[in-house]
């Protein structure tokens, strides 16, 4: 049986796109990333480090949206 997504998300009568769910968590799950980078030294082979963060905030949001929260 399959159960339906939300379509969007309810807090206190204000409806939220789950895209902002999603972008919230992924940018979260992308300062802890970047975090671990910086404290292992993996941080010294990244040569853009913004457009890495970028590249790493873009994956969490289509991780997250593929198998979380359905946009």
């Amino acid at each position: 049986m399959m159960h339906n997504p939300p379509h969007e998300l309810a807090i206190s009568d204000v409806y939220f796109s789950p895209l902002i769910a999603v972008a919230l968590s992924a940018l979260l799950l992308t300062w802890i990333t970047t975090i671990i980078f910086n404290k292992t030294g993996f941080s010294r082979f990244i040569s853009y480090p913004s457009m890495t963060f970028i590249s790493i905030f873009a994956s969490f949001v289509l991780i997250l949206d593929a198998f979380v929260i359905p946009i």
